[in-house]
């Protein structure tokens, strides 16, 4: 037992115990305990029970240095003590769900961290609209083999993400009302110059003709996508291919022409319910941050969420209730998605608790209040924060129909992570892998060598 002299530094306590026989160091560090045990009673053994617990206090010292920068001390970083957070966690990305604020969450998460991400060799796309494969991913030669975070751009296939994710990862996603999501895709990606048809047309047409119009086309006809990705090059794809009726079932795996098999879609609703730990509801975004929280054992500050890839006012279409029922209608398949997991959010708030969720809340949007105000200076149209940038940077603004954040303090690193938008934190991360991961092999290699081993 621990007594006589005690030494207090963060997470550690320390204390040298004097025997007739030995001198124990006890220690306690993040709640484990160890015990060095030196014979005789020597001054040169005091001298190094000295030493060894001046290096474990270094050690402890350097441990909260590396792991949580002094710039983070401010924050609120603590985690519920009866948990541990989990490092490994896949994110299915579905469009135009308010899924680049949640991507952003688990982006600056795995880099305060150093985790390492499934990542295209360029762009934000793993192989979509092709459902995930393994060989989408890059060799990677670390320890254990795997890759802690998958969260960007890609079509849902539980095995292969599972093949290529740290044993244990959590799966989340989320979904949005199918009506606001379809007006939104439809505007965002500007699908009416891809169809030919206005959303009013869309509205107002018959269901068949509509489907029949807005048909995702047969992917690769001329075998260009195929060359495209022999030659290492990003792959020739039309939006259409992976754009349209349906948008959160595509994304989460199910097939075009299953969209109007009502049992086919029911199946597919179960699977989901099966593989996914939670999935978030766009419509009741602060309760789902605080799902989340709980479920990765993660801090308040982990969580927090502005609201990234949002359109402009201008660009923005409200619906009638007879539009609204309309895409609902041709979107029938997300409907029932919809439904059925806003059920599911309903059940887990209930579970959750009343109370503590409104106590959770209160803290969300104090420490989101905070992280604003520290970093926030402003708000402005994309075509506005371009001017003047250069052409490189430009790039990384894909949609000039969207607001981006000014920066108050452009130094703070804690700050960037809040609000750089995809791209640019995607290539810095990738940047990173690269020199932490040197032998990273180039998507074509590995894709090669997967398919000669099935």
């Amino acid at each position: 037992m621990c007594s006589l002299s005690t030494f207090s530094v963060p997470w550690t306590s320390l204390c040298v115990v004097p025997s007739d026989r030995v001198w124990d160091v006890c220690c306690s560090y993040n709640g484990s305990s160890s015990k060095v045990v030196m014979p005789g009673s020597s001054r040169w053994r005091l001298a190094l029970a000295f030493l060894a617990t001046a290096a474990i206090v270094g050690g402890a010292l350097l441990h909260v240095n590396l792991v949580y920068p002094m710039a983070d001390v401010e924050g609120d970083r603590e985690v519920d003590g009866n948990c541990t957070p989990r490092l490994s966690v896949g994110f299915l990305k579905t469009h135009k769900c308010a899924s680049s604020s949640i991507q952003n969450i688990m982006l600056r998460f795995g880099e305060r961290r150093g985790l390492s991400f499934v990542l295209p060799p360029a762009s934000n796309y793993l192989g979509h609209p092709k459902p995930f494969h393994r060989s989408m991913a890059p060799a990677l030669a670390n320890r254990s083999g795997y890759f802690d975070l998958l969260v960007h751009h890609a079509r849902f296939n539980e095995q292969e993400m599972r093949h290529v994710l740290a044993p244990g990862a959590k799966f989340v996603t989320i979904v949005r009302e199918p009506a606001e999501l379809f007006e939104s895709l439809y505007s965002y990606y500007d699908l009416v110059k891809q169809f030919r048809v206005s959303l009013d047309r869309v509205t107002n047409s018959s269901l068949v003709w509509v489907r029949k119009r807005l048909a995702r086309k047969p992917l690769d006809k001329l075998g260009l996508n195929q060359m495209s990705f022999d030659l290492g090059l990003e792959p020739f794809q039309k939006p259409l291919d992976k754009l349209g009726l349906n948008q959160m079932s595509f994304d989460l795996g199910l097939e075009p022409f299953q969209f109007n098999d009502l049992e086919a879609v029911h199946r597919f609703i179960r699977h989901l319910d099966s593989a996914f730990d939670l999935v978030l509801v766009a419509e009741r975004m602060r309760e789902s941050l605080v799902l989340l929280k709980d479920l990765l054992c993660w801090s308040t500050d982990d969580v927090v969420a502005f609201k990234h890839n949002a359109r402009a006012a201008p660009f923005r279409r409200p619906l009638d209730p007879q539009g609204r029922a309309r895409l609902r209608e041709l979107n029938a398949a997300d409907a029932f998605l919809y439904e059925h997991f806003a059920k599911r959010m309903d059940d887990r708030v209930r579970d959750f608790g009343s109370e503590r969720m409104q106590r959770e809340l209160r803290h969300l949007d104090e420490r989101t209040s905070f992280w604003y105000s520290r970093c926030v200076g402003g708000i402005q149209p994309v075509r506005r924060l371009m001017k003047g940038v250069s052409t490189q940077k430009r790039k990384y603004w894909t949609n000039a129909k969207v607001v981006g954040f000014q920066a108050k303090d452009s130094r703070s690193k804690e700050c960037h992570g809040f609000l750089a938008q995809e791209l640019v934190f995607t290539d810095e991360i990738r940047k990173r892998q690269k020199q932490t991961l040197p032998t990273r092999k180039p998507l074509v290699a590995t894709a090669k060598k997967n398919s000669t081993r099935s």
